[in-house]
C-alpha cells in the first residue's frame, strides 16, 4: 500500500508546484501552509503517511524545523526531508533522523526520496541515505 507525502510550503505558487512534481510521479500529496496543520493530519494518521517534505520557513507559529522534531517523536519512521534556501548548510537543531536538502534542489533526488518513503514501511533511513549521497 502506498502511503501519502506531505508536502507543507507556505508559498502557494511553490506548494503547487512542488505537488504537482510528486503527483506527476505518481505519489499520493496532501498539502498544507503551515506545520500545525500538517501535525494535526498527522497524528491520527501515522500509518497512512510516508514522508514529509517542509520548508523551514511556513506559515504560523511552528517552523518545519519544529515539525519535523515533534514527527521524530511521535512517527520516527516517517522519512522527514526539510528544504530552505536561506542556510547553506544543514540547521544545527534540525533532528539527526531528518534530511535537508538546500534550494534550489534536484526535482528528481525529491521524487526519488518521496517514492521510497511512500513505498517502504521502514523507509526513512534509505531515503535520507540517498539525499545524504547526492549531496556529497
Amino acid at each position: 500500500m502506498q502511503r501519502s507525502i506531505l508536502v507543507v510550503e507556505d508559498e502557494p505558487l511553490i506548494r503547487m508546484d512542488i505537488v504537482s512534481m510528486l503527483e506527476d510521479a505518481g505519489l499520493l500529496v496532501v498539502d498544507f501552509d503551515n506545520a500545525e496543520d500538517a501535525l494535526d493530519f498527522i497524528q491520527p494518521n501515522v500509518g497512512s503517511v510516508g514522508g514529509i517534505f517542509t520548508d523551514v520557513n511556513v506559515r504560523g507559529v511552528m517552523t518545519g524545523i519544529e515539525l519535523a522534531s515533534h514527527i521524530m517523536r511521535i512517527a520516527p519512521r516517517i522519512t522527514i526531508l526539510v528544504t530552505s534556501g536561506g542556510y547553506i548548510a544543514r540547521p544545527d537543531n534540525l533532528p539527526i533522523t531528518a534530511g535537508f536538502v538546500v534550494k534550489p534542489w534536484l526535482p528528481l533526488d525529491v521524487i526519488a526520496a518521496m517514492r521510497i518513503a511512500a513505498n517502504a514501511p521502514d523507509a526513512a533511513a534509505a531515503a535520507l541515505d540517498l539525499i545524504t549521497l547526492k549531496s556529497l
